[in-house]
């Protein structure tokens, strides 16, 4: 028996947020639209510009390289089905992985001894304290013969939570994102072998 009236709205609340998997499978669906397609402006990846929101707020976990004396670049972004979260009386929430694919590399350089044998700037470097300076100067250099070697694949985990809202048509409606978090990232070497 329910003592009060605050008792009974838990309840309530906790009845209604309980949906069976065939109303996930319908909506996720039709969020799935809601969210994402591609080139299509009208989605909330577009018009709310997902992706400007990542770069501005995670700027340096993108730019960053998770292993010391490796370049970082960003590929291609990957963007997930939304998976339902919740329901809460017409507000349902969700949330979309948004990931970031990216590349580790080295630079490979072939005549790197007769180089510094010949820059003067260079040469002068001979203490341990000036070997950083040393390498950003002769990666920032343009150097005949040097090449990308990728050292490294993997992706930034992202989750954008959004919620919209059920109409009484039973349509989704109101699309708006609620938060996005960085969620680290998978790293894998060349043979793909998780790290």
């Amino acid at each position: 028996m329910l003592s009060k009236l605050e008792d009974l709205e838990s309840l309530i609340n906790t009845l209604v947020s309980e949906v069976s998997e065939e109303f996930v499978d319908e909506y996720s669906c039709k969020a799935d639209k809601l969210f994402f397609e591609e080139d299509n402006q009208k989605t909330l990846y577009y018009k709310e510009d997902v992706q400007a929101k990542i770069k501005s707020k995670y700027d340096v976990q993108l730019k960053k390289s998770s292993i010391r004396g490796l370049e970082k670049s960003i590929g291609k972004w990957f963007i997930s089905s939304p998976v339902f979260i919740k329901k809460e009386k017409n507000k349902i929430t969700w949330a979309s992985a948004v990931e970031p694919e990216f590349e580790l590399y080295s630079y490979k350089v072939e005549a790197e001894s007769s180089y510094l044998d010949t820059n003067p700037h260079l040469k002068a470097y001979s203490t341990v304290n000036h070997l950083n300076r040393l390498y950003e100067q002769l990666m920032a250099t343009k150097i005949e013969g040097r090449t990308i070697v990728t050292e490294y694949k993997g992706r930034d985990l992202f989750e954008v939570i959004w919620t919209t809202n059920l109409s009484t048509a039973q349509n989704l409606t109101s699309p708006k994102i609620v938060n996005i978090k960085y969620n680290g990232n998978t790293l894998s070497d060349e043979d793909g072998q998780s790290i």
